[in-house]
């Protein structure tokens, strides 16, 4: 089965001089998943590729230097023609029986077009939406099918199932909730900082479990308590520190 993922760059990226490969370079939570796949995965599991604001188009192996560049509508629709274009060049010449596109509504602009070269043979996954059900869609789509594990990097006890909070669910592992959260952090969401009395440990970090909750779910924390926030932490296996 040969499988192809698009995804776009992401802010964060890795301020190492001289040139790294594109999924080395970029550090956001699905480059992260991405990585830990890649590590486990055969050499030939997928190929990869990434819209950027600056690059276009390119192999997720390409070398790129540091750069900051945002993508905006007018950037987006500057690059659909080539972008769009090169995306069917794939999809009619290389087989692929699975695609995913892993990206924002702003970044999707400029593949508008490439949907009318998806072959009848070819499955079709689009990750999107909030961050967290983007990085779940994405890992979802990486391991299905495969018997790679990946090991629970907040909590020690794995939860399979449906959390709920609210009327609304969630199926996110500790380790999608991690991904979820360093995005947060990263784009200075909200104020993860404001803890009384619990706390959760985040690489190296101190945050608010209700803040954590409110990232998971897209709730603002005045809808529910700590002790909510702690019962849906716990069940999915994420430690909640008393100070």
């Amino acid at each position: 089965m040969k499988r192809i993922l698009i995804l776009s760059c992401s802010r964060r990226k890795r301020a190492d001089t001289g040139l790294l490969p594109a999924i080395e370079r970029y550090d956001g939570p699905a480059f992260r998943v991405l990585r830990r796949f890649l590590r486990q995965a055969p050499a030939d599991a997928l190929d990869s590729f990434v819209l950027s604001a600056r690059f276009g188009l390119i192999p997720g192996n390409q070398p790129i230097p540091a750069y900051d560049h945002q993508m905006t509508r007018y950037r987006a629709h500057e690059l659909q023609p080539e972008v769009s274009t090169a995306v069917s060049t794939l999809l009619t010449t290389r087989n692929y029986t699975a695609l995913c596109v892993c990206m924002g509504h702003t970044y999707s602009m400029a593949l508008q077009g490439y949907d009318r070269s998806i072959g009848n043979t070819t499955s079709v996954t689009i990750a999107a939406g909030t961050i967290g059900k983007m990085i779940a869609t994405l890992y979802d789509w990486l391991y299905q099918g495969t018997a790679l594990h990946v090991a629970n990097t907040l909590g020690s006890r794995p939860y399979h199932g449906s959390v709920q909070l609210r009327g609304i669910a969630t199926t996110l592992t500790a380790e999608q909730v991690f991904m979820t959260a360093q995005q947060a952090l990263d784009e200075g969401r909200d104020h993860p900082d404001h803890y009384v009395a619990w706390y959760v440990q985040l690489n190296g970090q101190r945050v608010s479990p209700k803040w954590l909750v409110s990232q998971i779910f897209a709730l603002p924390v005045s809808t529910f308590t700590t002790s909510d926030a702690r019962r849906v932490l716990a069940q999915l296996g994420i430690e909640v520190h008393r100070l």
